[in-house]
């Protein structure tokens, strides 16, 4: 989702949000409501009995993550859900008696943030040469594992003919 925002992709990005991230923090939220209530009773379908099962407090936060399509919105609601979450998630860890790891929460609101704060490249020109250099590089490996060529595009010709297509900037992350 951050990722998504960063490059401008919001329909990718609200995308993210809503089949990804919000059905974790549904299932974080719908354990909790388990917790509250002696796992007694369903929180129903898409979560339609949290209102009546969690604080009111958890409840408003929970619908200030639903945004548009506005990058602002979104921000918005990627911060909540990711607070929501974590406070969430320490409290069904705790009740449960599970660890919960705060290094591994700080290492992804770390790069969360870089991503919304726009901060991964110290310059414009610093992120102007790795995306040049990324697209130079682009090229697809036939020989790679993950590469199918159909028959008719098995012959040298063929290939040498067909135009690069530039690939998608990824980012891999060591936290």
């Amino acid at each position: 989702a951050a990722k998504g925002l960063w490059r401008g992709e919001l329909l990718y990005s609200l995308d993210v949000l809503n089949q990804c991230v919000r059905p974790m923090l549904l299932m974080m939220m719908e354990w909790k409501a388990g917790i509250l209530t002696g796992f007694s009773c369903s929180a129903g379908k898409s979560g339609k009995l949290l209102p009546k099962l969690l604080p009111a407090a958890d409840t408003n936060a929970l619908f200030a993550t639903y945004c548009g399509a506005d990058s602002a919105q979104q921000q918005k609601a990627l911060r909540q859900m990711m607070k929501l979450f974590g406070t969430t998630a320490r409290f069904v860890a705790d009740s449960l008696g599970f660890s919960f790891f705060e290094q591994e929460e700080t290492g992804c609101l770390k790069i969360i943030s870089l991503f919304l704060e726009d901060r991964l490249f110290a310059t414009e020109e610093e992120r102007a040469a790795f995306v040049s250099s990324a697209c130079e590089s682009a090229i697809f490996d036939s020989g790679a594992p993950f590469v199918s060529v159909s028959s008719a595009a098995k012959e040298e010709d063929d290939l040498k003919s067909k135009p690069k297509v530039p690939l998608e900037i990824e980012r891999k992350f060591a936290i």
